[in-house]
């Protein structure tokens, strides 16, 4: 679109330049000046008046025209830098991005490890505090029969 403009204005630079229209220091008058007048009266003819008001907002237009597609130009290339940075943000948050999910990844897969670690510790803990429960156990039962062989020792011993 912007391309089709600028062939079109340039177009219409080339067909009208700037200028052909503007009126010269030099007055032209007509010879007979009223002939013009009666032909825009019966016919709807342009009178040098006319052509010359028509040739300043010719040349007005153009101007503004100019003006703003210099504008266009300049906002076009202004919006291509700020998105072109735009998306070197966007790429660089999405690269960020995918090394915290990689980061996260990672300390899931670490935190079901020690959890399996601390699953087993907890049940290497387990099962070494029942074993020692059960050597308890034992120990106290063989210390009871010792009590008991021992008072059935002295009792059978006389005493003097």
């Amino acid at each position: 679109m912007n391309t089709q403009f600028k062939d079109i204005v340039s177009l219409i630079n080339e067909l009208i330049p700037e200028g052909i229209f503007q009126s010269s220091d030099v007055s032209k008058r007509a010879i007979l000046p009223f002939v013009g007048e009666i032909g825009k009266s019966l016919f709807g003819l342009a009178t040098t008046g006319d052509v010359a008001t028509l040739a300043s907002h010719i040349n007005m237009l153009t101007r503004q025209n100019n003006k703003m597609l210099n504008a266009l130009a300049r906002h076009g290339g202004d919006f291509s830098s700020y998105i072109s940075q735009v998306d070197n943000r966007f790429n660089n948050m999405l690269s960020a991005i995918g090394q915290n999910s990689k980061t996260l990844l990672l300390l899931e897969q670490t935190m079901i490890e020690n959890e399996e670690n601390i699953r087993l510790q907890y049940q290497t803990a387990e099962e070494l505090f029942a074993s020692q429960m059960l050597e308890s156990h034992q120990i106290r039962h063989e210390l009871e029969k010792l009590q008991i062989a021992t008072a059935e020792l002295a009792e059978s011993c006389p005493q003097y």
